[in-house]
Order: structure tokens, then sequence, then C-alpha cells
């Protein structure tokens, strides 16, 4: 089944962090198929936007209408519209099609830049409005298209319904100029989406946010929906920017699909790994408490990026069983070890607790295996396992692949094995298994 078809009729950033170029990322994120119409060639950076070359308005409605002749597109997404002609243009064109319109009516840069003429926002709010069923201005926009200060909630309110009369069947005024919190009104209800105001000076965000609600509508959600998944998403492109110049941080979109394709992977190496165990059954390996196999995605941070069985390996009618499906954050214990060795080493994402016996240690010394321990007794007791595993590799100078100690009052001695994924690791401890 082919992907829904959007498109994005905006400027073009050279930066990469606006416009199409943040438009037609996030579209492809989101799992649909982007077209393009470039209204105007912008020279910027994230510092500022040094000039802006506008293309023909022939070249425009042509690219509108070359795209339209051919692919069935489900949305658009309205950006940069710089000058009179240009809107003048997108209305004609468009005014003839019947395609859910989604304006994002942009009027300055990020760095403070002007985006737009007054004649050309004079014709954005006449009737480039009429043709959109929703619009995201911020606040400084919102005051723009309705005319109305706004100081209090009541005002966000009132500018909202001022819009509303214009045209648009859904406003949303965005937040990240006000508190975090964006305001949706239909022309019925209004509407408050809860978020957070974010210290950080982002750049693209509403290219991203207004493109995003594309998408999602173009995949059949309902607009308000397509708003709260679209606010979602663009909350973690925004966490997610990396500073790649000296001014404003562009919002990343494809981050967010990576992480997730990293958890998949993740899990995928885990359950691989889990079927393994069970399947050569060594029982001799698991301790009194329960035994935990655990594994890390990529640039883990947390006990949430480690992915563990949540009741713990038991064993069960001299058969291992794992006590629940794998879940992220489901043991603090086992993430505790695996996030310590990560500061030391990244690419080593695993580790499992084995049953503690010399003969096991020897064995292990004797098929080459790495070994190191710390005493319990050495460590602060408040965070045994980042301490004792943190002194343990200094004493190595290197990852090791086994990691024990002897135990103290009222704990089991235990092993942990570490790998670079729960099948390195469970590997390793099928080796030191009496059934090997």
């Amino acid at each position: 089944m082919k992907p829904p078809s959007v498109m994005t009729i905006a400027g073009s950033d050279s930066g990469g962090g606006a416009g199409i170029q943040a438009d037609l990322k996030t579209f492809s994120a989101i799992g649909v198929h982007g077209c393009s119409t470039i209204t105007s060639v912008t020279s910027q950076n994230t510092k500022t936007v040094q000039q802006v070359q506008d293309l023909k308005p022939e070249t425009i409605q042509t690219q509108i209408e070359t795209v339209l002749d051919d692919i069935e597109i489900k949305a658009i997404k309205i950006g940069m519209l710089h000058n009179k002609k240009i809107a003048e243009t997108v209305y004609k064109t468009l005014k003839k099609q019947d395609i859910y319109t989604v304006l994002d009516p942009v009027m300055i840069s990020e760095s403070g830049d002007p985006l737009v003429t007054k004649e050309s926002l004079k014709t954005i709010k006449t009737k480039i409005i009429k043709i959109s069923d929703l619009i995201t201005p911020n606040k400084e926009e919102a005051i723009e298209l309705s005319n109305k200060q706004i100081k209090t909630k009541q005002d966000i309110k009132t500018a909202a319904e001022k819009i509303w009369k214009k045209g648009p069947k859904t406003i949303v005024i965005t937040g990240g100029h006000i508190d975090g919190d964006d305001y949706i009104y239909n022309g019925k209800k209004h509407q408050t989406l809860k978020g957070k105001l974010l210290k950080i000076n982002s750049h693209g965000s509403g290219c991203t946010f207004s493109s995003a609600i594309t998408a999602y509508i173009a995949k059949g959600n309902k607009p308000n929906k397509a708003i709260k998944k679209a606010k979602k998403f663009t909350t973690e492109a925004i966490k997610n920017g990396e500073k790649i110049g000296a001014g404003n941080i562009p919002v990343n979109p494809n981050k967010t699909t990576i992480n997730q394709s990293n958890r998949y992977k993740t899990q995928k190496n885990h359950t691989k790994a889990i079927k393994k165990l069970k399947k050569t059954n060594p029982t001799d390996l698991i301790p009194e408490v329960g035994s935990n196999l655990g594994m890390a995605t990529k640039n883990a941070e947390t006990s949430q990026d480690i992915i563990a069985i949540p009741g713990r390996i038991v064993k069960l009618n001299n058969k291992i069983k794992p006590v629940g499906c794998p879940k992220y954050g489901a043991s603090s214990h086992i993430a505790r070890v695996i996030t310590t060795v990560m500061k030391h080493n990244p690419n080593y994402r695993s580790a499992m607790n084995i049953k503690y016996t010399p003969k096991t240690i020897k064995k292990a010394k004797k098929q080459g295996y790495k070994t190191t321990s710390f005493k319990r007794k050495n460590v602060p007791q408040n965070n045994t396992m980042s301490h004792g595993t943190d002194k343990a590799i200094k004493n190595t100078q290197k990852i090791p692949d086994i990691i024990y100690d002897t135990g103290g009052h009222g704990k089991e001695p235990m092993i942990r094995i570490i790998g670079r994924n729960a099948t390195e690791t469970v590997n390793k401890a099928i080796k030191l298994s009496k059934k090997h």
C-alpha cells in the first residue's frame, strides 16, 4: 500500500533547519510522500537570513499544477510567501482545489529577519487565510492576524475567534512564544493542549509543527488528533535538536524515527537472546534472587532506555522461566550496571547477572574471559552497582567480560556478564554453564 502524498509550498532554507527542508524531513519521518513547491530561495544559516531570492510567479504556479496533475495530494501545507505576487499566485492556483490546507503564517525568522513584505501580509490576511482549513500562528502572528493584543488567556481566545471568522475551520495558537501550551479553537469550543516551555532557542519548530499536522491529516486523522500527535512529534524534534552552528538550534524531526528504530532493533536482539537462553536451559546459572538480562539502546541515558525482564529470570520445574515480557525500564538493578559500563565504552550495551561460584570464575579465566571484581564493603551502599561496576572497570582499564563480587551481609554473591549486545552476553553465559 503506497503512502499518502502531501505538498509543502514554502521557502528554501540553505541552512537546512526550516522551510522546505524541515517540511520534507518531517513528512519522511511520519511516513508520507512529500512533494514541494519552492516559493523563495533564502541564503541563511543558524544566525541570520542574508538574502531572499523570490521565484517567478509562473514558476510557482507551474510547480503546483504539475504535481497536482499527476499525484493525488491529500493535504497541503503553506509556509513562506515572501511577496504579494507569490501570495496572489498561490491563492489563485489553490482556490480551485478542494484539498485540506494547513497555513503556517510565517512572518519573521527565528533570527528576527522579516520573511514577508507588508503587501504579501495583506494578501495572506485577506485571501490565503480564506482557503486555509487550519492555521498555526504563534503569539506575534496571531496578534497581526487578529489585530488584537495578547496579554491574557482570554486575549488568546478572543484572537482565535477573530481569526476563525476570516475563514479557517481550526485555529491553533502555538505556545512556544507564550507558555508552552497550545490553544485550539474550532468555532464551537476552546481547548488548551498542555505543554512545557522548552528553554531551547530552536529553529524550524513552527515549520515542523504545521507540516506534522499536514502529514497526520493526510494519514486520516481528524484535526484535533493530528494536532496532538504533531505537538508530541515537534516536542521530541526540539529536544533532539543538535547545535550545528553558532546560532539557533535546528530541530531534528528524524531523531524520533531513528530512536524508534534503535529500540526495535534492541528489543529484537534481546528477544533472540532470551529464546536461546530458554532453548539451552542453563538452570545452574540462575542465582537464588533470580537473574536478569538487559540491553540498552544506542546512547542510552536512563533505565527507560534499557530493556529487561520485569519479574526477572527464574528457575521453575528445572526450566528457565522469564517472568513477564521484555520491557523498557523493567530493571533498575541491571540498568545501573549497563549505564555505568557505557560511560566507559558505549559499545558495550548489555549485562546479565548469574550465580557466583569459585568454579565458575575459574572456568571463565580458563576460557580467556577478562574478569575483575569489587568488594561491597569498599563501595558506597546507596548505589552499589554503579560504584562497584565503575571501580572494577577502573581497576582493569578496559571493559571486562565478567565483574563479580563475593557478597556481603544479606547480599548474595553475584557474577555479572558484560557484552556488546544481549545475544553476545547470553553466549558468554552459556559457555560457563555445566551443561556446556
